[in-house]
């Protein structure tokens, strides 16, 4: 999986701090919190966004597990 963020870049857009022991749960909040914000059915041109915040969970799950 090649990534357009970096995984520092990752937990800034899901406004977690790297250095604290993070659980998935703590990822899946942070990640509902901002898609309900940006959601496309909310408003169409956040999709790119959206993808960007789905990126971020992504990359931030795996670097905890």
């Amino acid at each position: 999986l090649s990534s357009s963020i970096t995984v520092q870049e990752a937990y800034k857009i899901l406004n977690l701090d790297m250095n604290k022991k993070i659980s998935k749960e703590d990822v899946n909040k942070a990640y509902i919190k901002i898609q309900k914000k940006i959601h496309p059915d909310v408003s169409p041109e956040t999709s790119r966004l959206s993808s960007i915040v789905n990126e971020a969970k992504d990359i931030v799950l795996n670097d905890i597990s």
